[in-house]
């Protein structure tokens, strides 16, 4: 796999976001009155961004293989049983257990 030329490829492109975001993620000066303030709060690291770009790279824009581990640790996390992923709260909304999502189907 090391030589395979895709995936050496691919290891540049996430070695260059890697560097990319740490530039683009370094703390900058605050001058109030002038610095912007995000709204959002949100707070991403170098190592997000790589996940998100080798997302996309494998194709994969929803559900895909981190699912899985990030539904076992934050049921861990909060105490649960289990979790699942869902893409909008509209399923939430119209789901009262498990049982019923893998059933569910739109009227």
């Amino acid at each position: 796999m090391e030589n395979d030329p895709l995936m050496q490829d691919r290891q540049k492109i996430l070695d260059a976001v890697h560097d990319h975001a740490i530039k683009s993620l370094a703390v900058k000066e605050f001058i109030s009155g002038q610095s912007p303030v995000p709204i959002s709060g949100k707070v991403l690291t170098a190592p997000d961004h790589v996940a998100l770009v080798a997302s996309c790279l494998d194709g994969w824009l929803t559900a895909e293989r981190f699912t899985e581990a990030f539904q076992r640790k934050l049921a861990k996390y909060v105490g649960a049983r289990d979790c699942v992923f869902v893409n909008s709260g509209f399923v939430k909304d119209r789901v009262d257990n498990i049982e019923n999502l893998l059933t569910w189907k739109i009227n």
